[in-house]
């Protein structure tokens, strides 16, 4: 930067005949310096704020964790601000990682428009998962969360699993409904297999039967998109992308536990006071909008069953009923027969018509056949017969009921020489 006598030297020695060139030379500056000294629009370069001159000294830092957050300056912002206490302006860093965005564009071309369906509050709640892989207990172990989005007023709960099995879509929403303090009337969904069965012959889908129970149980009207149609339920696709795009990027966990301790702060403190486009200033937040919404929730009343299955089982020909892979022996009377299974954490019971119900612990009362040594030899074989035979002659000969052959001919008289 040229301070006030220098540009005034140059601009002498301009109109004394120097030329640009020779100039140049003296004061080791460019063409364009000396041109504007001498037509008086030199500006002095600004001077750079705290917050650039953090971003310019640790510029490889920044790339790197731009790239580990996926591209995403918002969740960066929060990082900085974590490990550095510096509080940078989003623009200031969207600007500065312009330069870094090439090497994470994504080459998928952008989806169509699409309208914007407005629901009342309280009426509508729509679920789905979304997967993610991240560092847990310092290992890479791929994630799922359950996330949920009212449509009124955009709340989002997030709970992570390491399955999205049945029985962690109940739970994720059970988890939901006490999280909102309240009960939607309609839940959307999509065809995931562990909530409905499709028979693409017939053109029919049904709800499995613990899913189907558990909208009963708490008086909820299901309803499922058409099949590859992701766009009936937008507001929660839009949703998944929100949590994998902004909590997750950048962060690794010990636990599960700890996964989910996060996400639910994130929801309250990040996901809750973002800004809403289309919407008046004076609620365009979730946070605003849900104050509104949760007086339309209908209360909770009923205990807890997300860990509660019913199912219907066949018992066999044995006696013996299968339930999560594990076999339990019941009476005879049962063979053959259809059952309604209670399957919860520790215990299963069984009915069916005209027999009292049947309460068996998952743990201790599981059938266990007899194994028998596959790899004995016919040797082997040979000689455990032998044994056999030997125990029941042993047995044989024991027997308090048996008498000798002298008793019966002392009595008839018959002596021992004849």
């Amino acid at each position: 930067m040229l301070n006030v006598q220098t540009r005034q030297l140059i601009l002498r020695l301009h109109e004394e005949g120097k030329g640009v060139r020779e100039i140049c030379r003296l004061f080791g500056i460019t063409r364009t310096t000396v041109r504007r000294c001498v037509r008086n629009t030199y500006q002095p370069e600004r001077r750079l704020s705290p917050n650039r001159i953090f971003l310019n000294t640790h510029r490889e830092i920044i790339k790197k964790m731009y790239l580990e957050h996926e591209g995403f300056c918002v969740p960066l912002q929060r990082t900085i601000k974590e490990k550095f206490n510096q509080d940078i302006n989003i623009r200031m860093l969207e600007r500065f990682c312009k330069c870094f965005r090439e090497a994470i564009r994504s080459t998928v071309s952008p989806e169509d428009r699409t309208v914007r369906f407005e629901t009342e509050p309280g009426d509508q709640l729509q679920i789905d998962f979304g997967e993610k892989v991240l560092i847990i207990a310092g290992e890479q172990t791929k994630v799922y969360f359950f996330v949920c989005k009212l449509g009124y007023s955009r709340k989002i709960f997030v709970k992570a699993y390491l399955n999205k099995k049945e029985q962690a879509w109940l739970d994720g929403l059970e988890s939901a409904f006490y999280y909102f303090g309240g009960l939607p009337v309609t839940i959307v969904s999509d065809n995931d297999t562990a909530l409905l069965k499709i028979e693409h012959d017939k053109k029919q889908k049904n709800f499995n039967e613990g899913y189907q129970h558990f909208v009963d149980y708490y008086g909820l009207r299901a309803i499922s998109c058409t099949v590859r149609k992701p766009r009936s339920k937008g507001k929660v696709e839009s949703a998944v992308k929100y949590v994998k795009n902004n909590a997750l990027p950048g962060k690794s966990f010990e636990s599960i536990q700890q996964l989910n301790t996060y996400l639910e702060g994130w929801c309250q403190f990040i996901s809750d006071k973002r800004k809403l486009a289309g919407f008046p200033q004076e609620l365009n937040t979730p946070q605003e909008r849900f104050l509104l919404e949760k007086r339309h929730l209908r209360s909770l009343v009923l205990p807890k069953i997300a860990n509660v299955r019913f199912e219907t089982r066949k018992v066999s020909v044995n006696g013996l009923v299968s339930v999560d892979g594990n076999s339990y022996a019941l009476e005879m009377s049962y063979a053959s027969k259809e059952v309604q299974v209670q399957i919860s954490d520790n215990s299963i019971s069984i009915c069916a018509p005209g027999h009292p119900t049947v309460t068996l612990d998952k743990t201790t009362q599981v059938y266990l056949p007899i194994q028998q040594k596959v790899s004995a030899t016919s040797e082997e074989v040979r000689r455990s017969a032998e044994e056999q035979i030997k125990m029941m002659s042993l047995d044989f000969h024991v027997n308090p009921l048996q008498r000798s052959l002298l008793e019966y001919d002392q009595i008839l008289g018959i002596s021992k020489e004849r």
